[in-house]
């Protein structure tokens, strides 16, 4: 025991001797995080793009204090300033269990005081997450300078530089939008086998993003048919309606019932092209069930037909006779 405290008392006496300046430094790095793209559309893989800056001030009484100490060759080289943030590891974590992360922690490297980088994080928002802001955290960790030792020949020191590590959180809001949401509302329309019948399909716009450009196209599955290639509908600002018409032949031969009418739906979100299958419920109707139904109707308006014109043409039958008086 004794012969080890004796050694280090050796040791530094002899560094002593050689010479040696040691000094601390002060100050550190100060993160911050700011948003350069943070917004999730629902059921969509998307890019949260973050920037990760220094914003640290180094004094220059400390700064003249390293200067005067370091060899000029080291000045100004990363790492050796007490404001520099070295081997930065970031993770963004979410809050909320509608949010998943696709992407675990980024490296940024090094950042001196006053230079910033944007990472990449991907995640999914889910069918259950609302459109909104949601609160995610962004897990820093880093090193820093906080000592160094200059030791030995002073045409040609040896240095030895320590590190300290440092983690923080910071608190980041991204936005969660729905985007466009084309929808089909409910209808009446039906169709008669063999012939060629007018639909009215009336098409929603029920996201919280304009969809642009809109062509709709016919998809020829049994018992449908059409020989339109497709119809423009144009753009649908958010919660806006438009009626698109629609040529379609059933199938002659088509059973009575309901059957799906389905429709390929290209749209621009952006600059980016987008689709999506969206299906109508067509009733298919016989003829004979198309005579019953029109029959009834059929005969009333003879019926209100012939009245009118036997008033027309026999006026004076359906005069009241009038009373004397007396």
């Amino acid at each position: 025991m004794r012969l080890q405290i004796h050694a280090i008392l050796f040791i530094l006496m002899a560094l002593a001797i050689m010479g040696i300046d040691s000094a601390s430094a002060a100050g550190g790095p100060h993160l911050l995080a700011s948003l350069v793209n943070g917004t999730l559309q629902t059921e969509r893989p998307g890019a949260i793009w973050i920037e990760i800056k220094n914003d640290a001030n180094a004094s220059a009484a400390s700064q003249m204090e390293l200067g005067r100490q370091l060899p000029i060759w080291l000045r100004g080289n990363l790492g050796i300033n007490a404001s520099d943030a070295i081997g930065i590891v970031a993770e963004l974590q979410s809050k909320d269990s509608s949010i998943r992360m696709l992407s675990g922690p980024q490296l940024a490297g090094s950042l001196a005081a006053g230079h910033g980088r944007a990472l990449e994080f991907n995640a999914l928002a889910n069918g259950m997450a609302e459109p909104g802001v949601y609160p995610m955290d962004l897990n820093i960790a880093y090193q820093r300078l906080s000592n160094f030792t200059i030791f030995g020949d002073p045409e040609q020191p040896d240095i030895a530089f320590q590190y300290q590590n440092f983690s923080e959180s910071i608190p980041v809001n991204i936005n969660v939008i729905s985007g466009p949401r084309i929808s089909i509302e409910d209808n009446k329309e039906s169709a008669i086998p063999g012939k060629v019948s007018k639909l009215n399909i009336v098409f929603t716009n029920r996201g919280d993003i304009s969809a642009a450009d809109i062509h709709v196209k016919v998809l020829n599955v049994t018992p449908f048919r059409s020989n339109e290639v497709s119809v423009a509908i144009g753009t649908l600002l958010p919660g806006a309606s438009t009626t698109a018409i629609f040529w379609i032949e059933a199938e002659n031969g088509t059973a009575p019932g309901i059957y799906p009418l389905q429709f390929d739906v290209s749209y621009h979100e952006g600059s980016v092209l987008r689709n999506v299958e969206l299906a109508a419920i067509i009733t298919v109707s016989s003829p004979s069930e198309l005579n019953s139904i029109l029959a009834p109707a059929a005969g009333s308006l003879l019926l209100v037909c012939g009245a009118y014109l036997a008033f027309r043409l026999y006026p004076k039958r359906f005069r009241k006779r009038q009373k004397k008086k007396w």
